[in-house]
């Protein structure tokens, strides 16, 4: 079985948060909020890779929104497999679905 690192992205135009999780045991392995240059996802990556050593493959993703593919691009030509989420097929906090009665 491959290991995997995940790295869910959410998007902003001035800031992203990142969040990395072992694909094999489940574990948050980094949280972190930065800039919205790539070099900061770069060295997060980089982070979390040294801390998960058995790590054979990383996938990035993040909602579809205000960056469009510009973000998807980037990550590209650095070599960082990324894919992009259709907001319906993101999950929701139960606090998301509650209704004021």
């Amino acid at each position: 079985m491959k290991s995997i690192l995940f790295v869910g992205m959410d998007v902003h135009k001035e800031t992203y948060s990142l969040c990395a999780i072992n694909g094999n045991t489940g574990e948050v392995v980094s949280e972190t909020t930065c800039g919205h240059e790539t070099r900061f996802i770069k060295s997060f990556i980089d982070q979390a890779k040294r801390k998960c050593t058995d790590i054979k493959e990383i996938l990035t993703g993040y909602e579809a929104g205000c960056l469009g593919y510009s973000l998807y691009k980037e990550l590209k030509a650095l070599d960082i497999d990324c894919h992009i989420l259709a907001p319906s097929t993101m999950s929701k906090s139960a606090k998301n679905n509650r209704r004021k009665e």
